[in-house]
């Protein structure tokens, strides 16, 4: 389901209220917002949700994650652990930091296989990132372990995940960084955007900076008259996409009941058939945007997938 199948009456007077303030832009102009900051705000509905003590939104799920890996220091050079199965921003984004990335084994539930990642770490590793796919979690206990015993940070792929949670625990913020996407065909959409999670002051403000020319964010200074704290990029959010987050972030749970009802539907009808759902590492946390058969052989999947798409 796209968010966009949602949208409503709601986002229409969430887009006209900027529109009408005539303030779209997230940063400076203080004196003439009356106080209204809706990225800030989307942001910080955001951060309450995930349970993560800072949240950036950006321009989109493949930002979020270049500035993540800027966050926490990648380099040139540095080596990257992640899935060979997902979408191709989780390697664009290690790529467009000139870092290299190294692809693991995926597991049975199709994310990055841990055991697989510990045997590609090197002395050139800097981080490992776990793509939660289609929905569910990566064993996200034994990334925490690697992480914590061999020093490395963890960045979550989360753009998939918007709204699960693994164990209790909102996916985006168990490493030490995570990152959601809303773009056009999620559970939830802004148009474009992204948002990037961390327990970690001092990432936060090495992601802030760097997500808007190096610009060092106050309020007291507008905008142009604050400090630098060396280069960045553009990868700002609009207010226009930080009131239409407020929106989502409203509408989250109800979004994930739509999905969580449908599944429940589709493997109760197929609960006899010998069909057997793709194993997860945390049932109760999948969003259930995707619906995973696992079919003993490809010639047995493929005479599925064309029996599908026979059927409609």
């Amino acid at each position: 389901m796209a968010g966009t199948e949602i949208f409503g009456k709601e986002e229409l007077a969430a887009v006209r209220d900027v529109i009408e303030r005539k303030m779209i832009h997230r940063y400076g102009s203080h004196a003439a917002r009356n106080g209204i900051y809706r990225v800030e705000e989307f942001e910080n509905r955001a951060r309450e949700i995930s349970g993560a003590r800072h949240a950036l939104a950006v321009a989109n799920g493949t930002a979020a994650l270049i500035v993540a890996l800027k966050g926490i220091g990648i380099q040139p050079g540095d080596e990257v652990i992640t899935s060979p199965f997902t979408f191709i921003a989780t390697v664009e984004a290690i790529v467009a930091c000139n870092a290299v990335p190294v692809l693991g084994d995926i597991d049975e539930t199709l994310s990055l296989d841990p055991a697989s990642a510990e045997r590609l770490i090197s002395k050139r590793t800097r981080a490992i990132m776990p793509v939660h796919m289609f929905g569910a979690a990566a064993d996200m206990d034994r990334f925490a372990e690697l992480g914590k015993k061999y020093g490395i940070p963890v960045i979550e792929d989360a753009c998939e995940v918007v709204g699960g949670t693994y164990k209790g625990r909102m996916l985006g913020s168990l490493g030490t960084c995570g990152t959601w996407s809303f773009d056009p065909n999620k559970t939830l959409t802004v148009g474009e955007g992204g948002i990037v999670f961390t327990d970690s002051e001092e990432i936060h403000s090495r992601m802030d900076c760097y997500h808007d020319h190096g610009h060092i964010h106050s309020k007291e200074h507008d905008r142009g008259a604050e400090g630098k704290s060396g280069l960045g990029v553009n990868f700002r959010l609009s207010e226009l996409q930080g009131a239409l987050g407020l929106v989502a972030l409203q509408k989250m749970d109800y979004a994930l009941g739509l999905l969580r009802s449908a599944k429940k539907r589709i493997l109760e009808a197929v609960s006899d058939t010998g069909i057997v759902p793709r194993p997860t590492h945390n049932d109760e946390g999948d969003t259930a945007s995707h619906v995973i058969f696992m079919l003993p052989s490809a010639e047995s999947a493929v005479k599925f997938r064309d029996a599908a798409v026979s059927a409609g």
